[in-house]
């Protein structure tokens, strides 16, 4: 269960481009989005216990709670897409149309700004 909800919170809050969990005030969206969080925890729990009690009516409530919850957190944070809301760069193994480069480092993760196809091609010299 903490598998499935630890990361929902982290997203949460950095919706709309807020950069803390401290942040005082969450916009309506954010407030939605927490709602959501909790209905699809306290949802894996039920199925949970559900499971272990071998209770068929009740895991199939509970599946069905849990899917609507995380149904509506991810149309609530745009990520309901069939690839997730993923942006796919010009320089990834996708947009190269090849396999993954294994000296090929993320720039955002390096502090550097985004890579173009000729600043990857300096790499290879």
């Amino acid at each position: 269960m903490l598998d499935a909800t630890t990361a929902m919170p982290l997203f949460t809050s950095s919706v709309e481009g807020a950069r803390s969990t401290k942040r005082k005030k969450k916009s309506d969206t954010q407030k939605s989005m927490a709602a959501e969080t909790e209905r699809y925890k306290n949802s894996c729990i039920e199925l949970q216990a559900a499971i272990d009690g071998k209770d068929e009516q009740r895991a199939t409530t509970a599946f069905a709670s849990a899917r609507e919850a995380l149904g509506e957190y991810r149309r609530l944070g745009k990520i309901d897409d069939p690839d997730g809301g993923m942006v796919v760069p010009e320089n990834t193994a996708e947009g190269r149309g090849g396999v993954p480069d294994a000296q090929y480092v993320v720039p955002v993760f390096t502090g550097g700004g985004a890579m173009t196809s000729k600043d990857f091609r300096k790499l290879r010299d």
